[in-house]
């Protein structure tokens, strides 16, 4: 795939299937051998079934910031990479083990890099930046 390809694949993961909550595009978009690299999904898990666990993880977010609204404020792309940095906006109505909902919002920052094999994703890594006031980031403090 071009990296123009690669590049829309990207957004239609995060505005389309993250969203619009269409999460089962994501084993449309992934590979069956995904890998999810996130802080918030353990290492044999993100290797087992990447695109369960990013799933999942998409689906706790949605149930502690049922309007969390993604925006894509960069992107670099180079071959099979994309980087991308961006937000995440949501209102902080249910709880997280140990932290109950507060009623408000929350803004995340975080940069993304996307690696691609044969016109899908095939590893994605999730890294936080900034001075990112995350309900789930405060659950590992």
């Amino acid at each position: 795939m071009s990296i123009e390809q690669n590049k829309a694949l990207i957004e239609r993961m995060f505005l389309v299937a993250f969203n619009q909550d269409k999460l089962e595009l994501l084993y449309e978009l992934c590979t069956p051998d995904f890998v999810c690299a996130s802080p918030f999904i353990p290492t044999a898990d993100a290797i087992k079934d990447g695109r369960g666990s990013l799933k999942q993880l998409m689906i706790t977010y949605r149930a502690v910031h049922p309007d969390i609204t993604y925006t894509i404020d960069e992107m670099v792309a180079e071959d099979n990479l994309v980087a991308i940095s961006f937000t995440y906006i949501g209102t902080h109505s249910g709880e997280v083990p140990g932290i109950p909902a507060t009623g408000e919002k929350v803004k995340v920052n975080e940069i993304c890099f996307a690696h691609f094999t044969d016109g899908k994703l095939s590893r994605i890594q999730f890294c936080p930046y900034g001075e990112t006031q995350s309900v789930l980031s405060k659950r590992s403090s």
